[in-house]
């Protein structure tokens, strides 16, 4: 057997290269854990969002009882949760969801309605009163419309008559029965004009002219309140705020109102007013030209003795 002798050096260099060896081979793996770990937390982040949808499509296709909140269960995966919480929103539904997964959360909230296939959707429902609706000026009716018996007529009013070439541009029928909202609306409806005294100080916001407020839908409702008349313009509203007056609201021209609810007896809408809001009014509300409301909006004539009568039956 023949003996070598190996310097210090070459040992040293051989010791240096097991190392830089094992140092890649460490990195590697923990690279590989850290690709897969970020994989799992990604497919986490897409699921709770993903679950969010899915909550909501629940919320769309089964009844959910307003104002309470529903636990929907997975089987066997106990570190998931997603809860549904529905309340009313003017004239729509708003359908707020909570989805959690580990230290994953995502929230949504969305306001929705009815819908309708367009074949026979409707674009008006006029009350069988024995009298005909009378059209004047520039209106123009499209779509189906359910009138009365007497249908429509051309009419006259303070030296304007009737400018189209139809009566109605669209298809319509005989009306037989007005649709009624359900219940649960017409509760929430009839109950909206106390709204302001069921909130607390720490709710309340007071606005100035050329400034702008918004309040997101997942944080408490903010409440603009006076007993006498509110004037909006020149200010911006956007998002979970409450504008009521116990006499009168009038949006001006240069004001910016966004998925805001308005309440009062007397609501004025002036000229040129463009936005998407609620005006719920318990005795009239007046519209000037030319005013663009975008989806979501409504606007509700809200009589009390109509209210009483549908709450008895």
């Amino acid at each position: 057997m023949i003996m070598r002798k190996l310097s210090a050096g070459a040992l040293q260099l051989t010791m240096h290269i097991v190392i830089v060896v094992a140092l890649l081979l460490m990195a590697f793996v923990l690279l590989v854990h850290l690709h897969t770990r970020f994989k799992l937390q990604r497919s986490f982040v897409k699921e709770t969002i993903e679950n969010c949808d899915k909550a909501i499509n629940y919320a769309l296709k089964n009844r959910v009882v307003t104002d309470d909140t529903i636990t929907m269960e997975f089987k066997d995966e106990d570190y998931k949760s997603l809860k549904v919480h529905k309340i009313f929103w003017g004239v729509f539904e708003q359908i707020s969801v909570d989805s959690k997964i580990k230290t994953h959360q995502f929230k949504k909230t969305a306001l929705v309605g009815g819908s309708q296939l367009e074949i026979d959707r409707p674009s008006l429902f006029l009350e069988d009163t024995k009298t005909p609706l009378v059209v004047v000026g520039n209106t123009k009716l499209e779509g189906l419309a359910y009138l009365p018996a007497q249908g429509v007529k051309p009419g006259y009013i303070s030296g304007v008559s009737y400018n189209g070439t139809k009566l109605i541009y669209g298809d319509a029928k005989v009306i037989s029965a007005f649709p009624k909202p359900s219940s649960e609306w017409l509760e929430y409806i009839g109950a909206i004009h106390l709204t302001g005294k069921k909130v607390k100080n720490s709710q309340f916001l007071r606005i100035e002219e050329g400034n702008s407020y918004s309040n997101s839908f997942f944080k408490p409702t903010q409440i603009i309140y006076e007993k006498g008349r509110i004037d909006l313009n020149f200010v911006s509203l956007t998002g979970n705020i409450i504008v009521q007056s116990q006499s009168e609201i009038v949006v001006g021209t240069y004001s910016d109102i966004r998925d805001v609810l308005l309440i009062a007896p007397k609501i004025s809408i002036e000229d040129s007013v463009k936005g998407n809001f609620q005006a719920i009014a318990s005795m009239a509300i007046t519209v000037g030209e030319n005013v663009n409301l975008y989806y979501p909006s409504s606007l509700v004539v809200n009589e009390k003795d109509y209210l009483q009568s549908s709450n008895s039956t």
